[in-house]
């Protein structure tokens, strides 16, 4: 049985370790995101696609099709 594609994802930050449950988008890398608690911005991982591939709990909608293929 295929594994569902999920649309959420906590991204935790490096920095304070504030938890966000964010939406992920299908069709957009969010490369940048400001820490709602100490303001860090978080940029992505040079080896990594976006924020929720660097920080999130589940990776970015379009690498987890391409691992279900």
């Amino acid at each position: 049985m295929p594994k569902s594609i999920k649309i959420k994802s906590v991204v935790v930050c490096p920095v304070c370790k504030f938890k966000r449950e964010l939406f992920m988008a299908a069709n957009h890398f969010l490369k940048v995101y400001e820490c709602e608690e100490c303001n860090a911005l978080l940029k992505t991982d040079k080896k990594q696609c976006c924020i929720f591939c660097s920080y999130g709990s589940v990776p970015c909608i379009p690498v987890q099709m391409e691992k279900k293929t």
